[in-house]
């Protein structure tokens, strides 16, 4: 007489199907898994630390290539009013190497935190002016940047906390419509700017303090990102924002950036699939990073002058990150120190 499975023999065949199933599915997706959780890039910064080549060959490099044209992104400047040393040094001095690479970038993004506190318009006044030759545009050329070296931000979490600061970072950095979301084009490229700070003024933000839109794009600006990129479709993309897509294993925010919102954070990853964008650059954690996934390159740059937490073989220093287009639609990206040495070299390709 046959007997049916044990309740344990049922449990075992479950288990092991549910593991099989798994082992299959990542089979065909293991570095792309690696790479979301940041293993492959912390394995990678370890056995190939980031080693330097000097200023002198990057700009050999550039001159043998001419660029049709280059823009830089820093973040996490943390410009304390007063203060002479420290950040507001370091900012000083990667904006002095930044200015002397030839060709001269069109614009300068920050990518967030650009002071230590929000609504500080004292320490926003001094970013202004230590920025020069950089400049906010105007209203009416904030879309076509075409002679001017232009300053252009993204609201970052010491930036824009509530409705207060929101304001006044509006009224000191916004061009255009007034938004901290826009989007411009700039010689056949396509440049996008997103909020991942997003000021809630329901009841629940304003009485208990929970925000239902930050560390996420979503809601109506993922509709309007939406619209935006099929506007733009055949165009080369590239995204600011200021929390990361994919921050590494090792880094201090990791599940508190846009990965705090699986869903939201998959379909905006789907979107940058779809449109083939190039580049995704975030600031907030203060180290250089890199990692590619699904044909997108998600870097960090958030050396602007925060102290680093993490060692140096990891990305902990200080850089800007200078990218140079070419008429082949191919881009370059260059991590730059403090002491203008290149420390890494991407290309942004899809």
């Amino acid at each position: 007489m046959n007997r049916g499975l044990s309740i344990g023999e049922r449990k075992t065949i479950f288990v092991l199907f549910i593991l099989s199933s798994l082992l299959w599915g990542l089979e065909g997706c293991r570095e792309d898994w690696s790479a979301r959780i940041g293993i492959y890039p912390l394995v990678q910064s370890l056995s190939q630390p980031f080693e330097a080549y000097s200023f002198e060959v990057l700009q050999q490099k550039l001159s043998l290539n001419p660029p049709r044209f280059a823009f830089v992104l820093v973040g996490n400047t943390d410009i304390q009013p007063g203060k002479r040393e420290n950040q507001n040094s370091i900012y000083r001095k990667l904006l002095d190497v930044c200015c002397a690479i030839n060709p001269r970038p069109s614009f300068l993004f920050h990518l967030g935190d650009i002071a230590a506190a929000s609504g500080d318009r004292d320490a926003w006044m001094e970013f202004l002016s230590a920025s020069r030759p950089f400049v906010l545009p105007s209203t009416s050329d904030c879309t076509a940047p075409e002679s001017t070296t232009f300053l252009l931000t993204v609201p970052g979490d010491l930036d824009v906390r509530d409705k207060i600061s929101q304001g006044a970072y509006l009224e000191t950095f916004s061009c255009g419509d007034r938004r901290t979301y826009y989007s411009f084009n700039f010689k056949g490229v396509h440049f996008v700017v997103l909020d991942s700070e997003m000021v809630d003024e329901g009841l629940l933000s304003r009485y208990f303090g929970w925000n239902r839109y930050q560390d996420r794009v979503s809601g109506g600006q993922l509709e309007w990102l939406q619209e935006d990129l099929t506007r733009a479709a055949g165009m080369p993309v590239f995204i600011m924002v200021h929390k990361p897509v994919f921050p590494p294993s090792y880094a201090r925010h990791e599940g508190y950036c846009l990965d705090r919102h699986y869903f939201d954070r998959e379909r905006l990853v789907g979107l940058f699939k779809e449109y083939s964008v190039r580049g995704v650059f975030s600031g907030h954690e203060p180290i250089c990073y890199c990692t590619a996934i699904e044909g997108t390159h998600y870097l960090i740059s958030g050396g602007g002058g925060r102290p680093a937490y993490t060692i140096e073989r990891l990305g902990g220093f200080h850089h800007f990150l200078y990218v140079a287009f070419y008429d082949d639609s191919a881009g370059v990206c260059y991590a730059v120190d403090s002491n203008g040495s290149v420390r890494l070299e991407v290309a942004l390709e899809h």
